[in-house]
């Protein structure tokens, strides 16, 4: 309250001050301005017959009351000839259509500019266009200017200003096609109530002010774009429940069986964190990708828009036709640190996950060189196969240890070894070569050094896929395998 009394008597000395300083500037008939009313404005368009129909509804408002305070004010009037039937308006929509008529200074010609920003008592921002004397405000027309009145001056417009939805109240008032995305984010919300927007209307039978009440809504989405904010512009790109559904589908059916719940969140929270957008995205087609608030990456050749965007009041919201999770999401590296690995089999697990063909009953799982742990296999001599196969591993949720559920993507294939009378190796993925008669005996020195092998690929129509890497004993000699580890490193690129 101590805020809006000192506002209010640094409007008073406004008022008082710019007294001479307007008489000097319109008392002059030959500038057109035309002299100014003695009473306010309120008492201006009651006395008007010309703006009748819109002093009624001024009339049947809480702020059209604001005209006849002691403070300073533009009212954007518009003439009977342009007003249109309102009688199908509740009483919220006549009173947030008046406060887009009223702003809280008084922008007589001198003020005004192509581009000026005017924010009215809706909340709104309404951009004035042109140059005198040819204006447009939220693209209307001004016509006649300058009704000087005793707290400030009427301009009128050619049709109603009607508010522009923001971005948050058009998805709220979406139909309820929306309702999956639009209450998972109230879910998220608390709501706030907002004095500082409100009108105090009167006092209570206990003393309180009572409040024509804002609210505003805290979000933790809304900490990178806060789609209520009407001073800055935004993008929302909104997905009906159809849409959700098909793109959740779409991107399990391509991941096959096996997706735990945990996987469709996370396919889900993408979606929500991929659809806000800093500044008003225009043009949509030309663009290539772009970067939600949340670093999500949003490639306009698979998310597909329905139609033109609706031209909030802070920002754009494009419908969707179609959405694309990218499936990518749970594309991620593996390491197994072999040793370690095979310690944390059990029997059974043993058996599944490791094949070894023609060895020696000398195999080691845990042989020590230089404080590191290898899997040493002496096979046997001249033996028409000698092969080592690994399924690569995992740990799910509750920290055992499964086989790895391998996204389809390209793959960077690493092995590590202790190249010790190794001789040549063949190394091959799901019977795919990746490398061939690799001379393993020809690194002597490098204990434990991770070496590129190659590349693969997981085709996409593979789904979820086990990945065993084999190494198979091509040259004579010792016949002899002492191997650390084995990675595959995602290319997340390869793939959405």
């Amino acid at each position: 309250m101590r805020k809006l009394a000192i506002l209010f008597t640094f409007g008073i000395f406004g008022l008082i001050s710019c007294e001479n300083t307007w008489d000097k500037h319109f008392e002059n008939d030959e500038q057109g301005e035309g002299n100014r009313f003695s009473g306010n404005l309120y008492e201006y368009l009651q006395e008007k017959p010309e703006y009748s129909e819109f002093f009624s509804l001024i009339q049947s408002t809480v702020a059209g009351q604001e005209l006849a305070k002691n403070q300073i004010l533009t009212c954007w009037t518009i003439g009977n000839e342009n007003m249109p039937d309102l009688s199908g308006l509740d009483s919220v929509g006549r009173e947030m259509l008046v406060k887009n008529h009223i702003n809280n200074m008084a922008l007589y010609t001198p003020k005004l500019s192509d581009g000026k920003i005017i924010k009215m008592l809706s909340g709104k921002n309404l951009v004035l266009r042109g140059n005198a004397p040819d204006y447009a405000l939220d693209g209307i027309e001004v016509l006649n200017m300058n009704q000087l009145c005793a707290n400030g001056v009427i301009h009128e417009v050619a049709e109603p200003m009607l508010p522009r939805q923001s971005i948050f109240e058009y998805m709220m008032n979406a139909g309820e096609e929306y309702s999956i995305f639009r209450n998972y984010l109230l879910s998220q919300s608390d709501t706030l109530f907002r004095p500082d927007l409100s009108f105090p209307i009167g006092v209570n039978e206990t003393g309180n002010t009572v409040y024509d009440s804002v609210f505003s809504i805290n979000n933790s989405f809304f900490s990178k774009a806060d789609i209520q904010d009407e001073n800055n512009d935004y993008t929302l790109f909104l997905p009906s429940d159809d849409v959700v559904r098909e793109a959740i589908t779409e991107v399990s059916d391509f991941y096959g069986r096996g997706l735990t719940e945990s996987d469709t969140l996370e396919f889900f929270d993408w979606i929500m964190k991929a659809v806000f957008y800093n500044g008003k995205i225009e043009n949509y087609d030309s663009h290539v990708a772009l970067e939600s608030v949340f670093q999500k990456d949003w490639r306009t050749a698979y998310q597909k828009i329905a139609g033109s965007p609706y031209e909030a009041s802070n920002g754009l919201v494009y419908k969707m036709e179609k959405m694309h999770v990218p499936q990518n999401l749970l594309v991620k590296s593996y390491e197994n640190l072999l040793s370690a690995a095979y310690q944390k089999l059990d029997d059974n697990q043993k058996k599944e996950f490791v094949t070894l063909t023609n060895i020696k009953d000398n195999f080691n799982s845990a042989y020590t060189w230089n404080s590191k742990k290898y899997i040493s296999i002496y096979y046997v001599a001249n033996a028409p196969e000698r092969s080592f196969t690994w399924t690569m591993t995992d740990t799910d949720a509750r920290g055992n240890t499964v086989a790895a559920r391998v996204v389809p993507g390209t793959y960077k294939v690493q092995m590590a070894f202790r190249p010790y009378q190794c001789g040549k190796q063949t190394i091959s993925i799901n019977g795919m070569v990746v490398t061939k008669e690799w001379n393993i005996g020809s690194k002597t020195g490098q204990d434990a050094k991770y070496f590129d092998m190659g590349e693969i690929t997981i085709p996409a129509e593979s789904g979820l896929t086990e990945v065993k890497v084999k190494t198979e004993h091509i040259s004579g000699g010792d016949a002899r395998l002492i191997i650390y580890g084995i990675k595959l490193i995602a290319d997340p690129s390869s793939i959405y």
